[in-house]
This record gives structure tokens, sequence and C-alpha cells, in this order.
């Protein structure tokens, strides 16, 4: 059930940067920092619709309220201390006695630079293995240098 003002499919979102405190010995936010920055995003969403977020999770006054009965989270890529995520909170599904509110961060529009980091490592780890001693040094003993080259020269 929708309150009042409110209507499927609305947005809003925010900016949290990672906290010292958030994250653990390798600078990498725990799962449950992850978790409030959701319920942070969700407050703010509920602010940006003009309903006080007490008021949507216990109204006393209409006996009614909007706990949080279940969590998913997907943690794609690791969220690190000082980074700035953009967070987007949405209205996805409304039905007779609940409402489903997602949460997106920036992740997937990140992913490409991410990926291009991932993608040079793993290039720069195979050239290691090819190269030995300042020369192309190819040894098809190893799995990965037999898997990696598609063709090769035969001497008998």
């Amino acid at each position: 059930m929708l309150m009042a003002g409110m209507t499927p499919g609305p947005s809003h979102m925010i900016e949290i940067r990672v906290r010292f405190g958030e994250t653990d010995p390798y600078g990498v936010a725990y799962f449950a920092a992850i978790l409030d920055y959701f319920k942070r995003g969700m407050d703010e969403f509920f602010r940006s619709r003009g309903i006080s977020p007490d008021l949507a999770y216990r109204n006393r006054e209409r006996n009614f309220g909007l706990p949080v009965v279940a969590t998913q989270c997907r943690y794609r890529a690791p969220v690190r201390f000082d980074d700035l995520l953009t967070l987007r909170t949405r209205v996805a599904r409304v039905e007779k006695n609940g409402v489903t509110v997602v949460g997106e961060t920036n992740l997937p529009s990140e992913m490409a630079f991410h990926s291009s980091q991932l993608y040079a490592r793993n290039v720069a780890s195979l050239l290691g293995l090819m190269i030995k001693e300042g020369g192309l040094k190819l040894d098809f003993a190893d799995e990965i240098i037999a898997g990696a080259c598609v063709t090769k020269k035969e001497t008998k």
C-alpha cells in the first residue's frame, strides 16, 4: 500500500562516502556497512517525498508501519575507504501488504574502469610468464601459456 503522495517508480539519489570505521583492516567496507548505506538511502528517499522516516517505519496515529522484513544484496565489487558512492533508491513494486524498495549503487558505471584494470593486470601477469631473461620464452608445459597460445609451430 502506498502512503499519501507516493506513486510507484519514484527514485532519489544520495552520495555516501565510505568512512574508515566502516572498513576492515584491508580498507574494504564491511557487508553490514553496505546495508546501512541502503537504509540511509531509504530514509532520504522518504524525506525527499515529504515523509518522515519515523512515520514511514512506525506510524502510531494510523497504527501501521513499514518494517524491513527482508534484505538482499549482491556484492559485485569491493567498496573501499574514502570511495564516494552514488546510491539511487527507488520503489520497484507496490503490493497489497508491502512495498519493495531497491537501492542501486553506481558500481555498474565504474565496472568498465575496474574491468580495464583487471584485464591490464591479467595481461601483465601473462607477459610475466612468457618473458624471461629479456626475451620471449614460451614454456608449453605451463598450462596457462599452453592455453593462451592459439597457434604453435611444431619443430621435428
